[in-house]
Formats: C-alpha cells, structure tokens, sequence
C-alpha cells in the first residue's frame, strides 16, 4: 500500500508529466493520457484474484524433534561407564558403539556361561560312558534315559546364556557395549565416562533422532485458537536463518499449559538440510481459514489519498482507469476487498502512482 505526502505528491507529479503523453486543447487542459515507452518499460502489473479469506495467528515457538522418530537408548545392565565414544550432534549408524561400561551383570553371565559349558561337557561324557555300560549290560536303560535327560538340561542351560549374552551384547568378560539401534544424530546425551548405571534407574543415557523432519511447537493464547485446525498452512522463521519453512498443523493440545497458560500447536517441518535443531526459538505464523472467498490484490497496489484507497486498472497503454477499493484487511502481503472487482482485471502493481496522478489530473 502506498501513501501520498504532499512533498511525495508534487515529485510524483514532475515525474509524471516528465513520462506521459497528453493531448491538449487551446487552453492547455489535457485531454487523454497514455503510457509513455520507457515508462511502459518498468511499470509491473498483477490481476484481481478470488481467494479464501484467512487471518494470521503469530505465536512464539520451538523447535523440537519428532517424538514419533526418535530411540532413548536405555542401559540393560548396571556398570561404570568406561568410555563414550560420541558426542552430542553426532551422526551414528545402526549397530555403531556408543559407549563401553564396566559391568558386573556380563562378568556374571559370562562366569555362568562357562560353568554351563563345563556342566554340558561332564554330562555328555557321563552320557558317553553310560551308553557304554548299557551295551555291556552293567547300566540299566533307566540310567542312560536319566543321562540323556542331563545332556538336555546342561544344553538347554548353555542355550539360555548364550541369548542373554546376545540380547546384552557383551564385549568380553566383564564388559557391555551400548550400540546404536538407529541411524540418527545425538540429540540428547546424559552419560560421560565414570556415570554409574543403576538398575533401578528409570533415566535413558542417549536419545537419538533422524531429524529428517521435526517439530515446531507453537504456544497459542486463548484468543487465536478460535479458528486454527489442523491442516492449517503454517510459515516458520528461526533467528539463525532467513529461509521461511512451510509446514502444516498436525495437531492441536486441547489442554492448556498451567504455566505459560498458552495451548501447544504441533507443526511437522521437513529438514532435509538438518539445519533445524532441537530447541531452537521460532515465530510461528497460522494462516487461518475463514471460509470466505473474497477479491484480493497484492497489497503494495493498492494506493492510499485522501483518507481512501484506489488501484488503477489496466487496459492498454492509453485506456486506464482509477477503480476505488474497499479494503476488508490485509493478511501478510494480500490485500482482501469487500467490493467485487472483477477476477482477472489487470492492475498496476509498481509506479502506479505517476499514472494515478496523471489520471487523477483529468477529472
């Protein structure tokens, strides 16, 4: 929207006749205006559109990560962490080792690994040796069943061991290695070297996020919920970078926060740059719907004088016309009318004020 001062007014006028083209009678009174060349030249032009109201919600935000992309990495066993083998913005792989503890949960089933191994082996011998004496008739089948029966459990036994020391991923004798079971970046981390593992400690050590898309949390007052659903375009701007990220609501709290008193409003961004990160600050800006089609106009065509506003139609280079608007507000840069002007009529959009003036002149 542009306004007019009367220093503004006069330079525009000296341009203005400076550029256009008028006809004139015996007493000097123009008669028709047309659009110079090299004014045509720069002039920029844009059309009346239809398009759905909407009103803008602002709210302060923060970046978070996608909860429903994202692995706490929990300890199994109880330990001493010995070593951390990343840090906090790392990209890990699956299966990459995070960190290597100290336990006495693995030196323990490992220590019960080997006696289940022993056990397996002196019962398969006794089961040897009683098959031996059952051919020769000094055993009874009772205690080769009983011997076979032994094999089993001491098998069964080693069986059960080697799992757990799978599941747990054991290192060696008394070590556990915390692996990756995502690939992601570290985007929470809680552990360092000597952290004592408890296992009744609820706590996770390492949080992990791919961060290929991420949450904007919005915190909407009671006064702008009126209208906001889900589905609703959204425009995000960080401080740390000047692009605008598209999103759209995904959901809306319907509980309200006893300490900011605001309601969270969920927005899912996609990061294919991973440049937004968790905790960063946002303005977050809801484009409403009102569900009312209305004739809109970019807003800086619209030319403000004497208390009202107008924008000049185009037709061709010597048939323009200065139209009155009747503006219902202005969303962003769109300008939304309460009078009908008709879709597609072609507008001056830039230097309309010199061809505004110039008309102006004739009436």
């Amino acid at each position: 929207m542009i306004r007019l001062s009367p220093i503004a007014l006069f330079l525009i006028v000296w341009l203005a006749v400076s550029c256009g083209n008028h006809s004139k009678d015996n007493t000097g009174t123009p008669k028709g205006y047309c659009v110079s060349d090299s004014l045509a030249k720069i002039i920029r032009f844009d059309t009346v559109k239809i398009k759905p109201l909407f009103r803008e919600v602002r709210m302060t935000g923060k970046i978070s990560f996608d909860e429903d992309k994202v692995v706490h990495v929990f300890p199994p066993v109880s330990g001493i962490v010995q070593d951390v083998t990343v840090s906090l913005g790392d990209y890990v792989q699956p299966g990459q080792i995070l960190a290597k503890i100290k336990s006495s949960d693995i030196a323990a089933y490992n220590s019960q690994y080997t006696t289940a191994l022993a056990n397996l082996s002196i019962a398969k011998r006794t089961q040897d040796f009683t098959e031996e004496l059952f051919k020769s008739g000094a055993a009874s089948e009772k205690d080769l069943s009983v011997a076979r029966d032994n094999t089993k459990v001491a098998e069964s036994e080693v069986n059960r061991i080697k799992q757990v020391l799978s599941l747990y991923g054991g290192g060696g004798a008394e070590y556990y290695y915390l692996k990756s079971p995502i690939p992601g970046f570290i985007v929470e981390k809680k552990i360092t070297e000597g952290t004592i593992i408890r296992p009744d400690a609820s706590d996770y050590a390492l949080t992990i996020s791919d961060l290929k898309e991420v949450w904007v949390l919005g915190n909407a007052f009671e006064r702008d919920l009126e209208g906001i659903e889900v589905g609703d375009p959204v425009y995000v701007k960080t401080l740390a970078y000047e692009k605008v990220y598209k999103g759209k609501v995904n959901k809306i709290s319907r509980t309200i926060d006893p300490t900011t008193k605001t309601n969270k409003v969920r927005v899912v961004i996609e990061n294919p740059d991973f440049k937004l990160q968790p905790e960063m600050y946002a303005t977050v800006t809801v484009h409403a719907n009102i569900e009312k089609d209305l004739s809109a106009i970019p807003a800086e065509a619209s030319i403000f004088n004497e208390n009202r506003y107008f924008v000049v139609a185009y037709k061709d280079k010597c048939h323009l016309e200065i139209l009155p608007l009747e503006p219902q507000s202005t969303v962003g840069k769109i300008m939304y009318l309460n009078n009908k002007l008709s879709p597609g009529t072609v507008i001056v959009s830039k230097y309309q004020l010199l061809i505004y003036n110039e008309l102006s002149a004739l009436n």
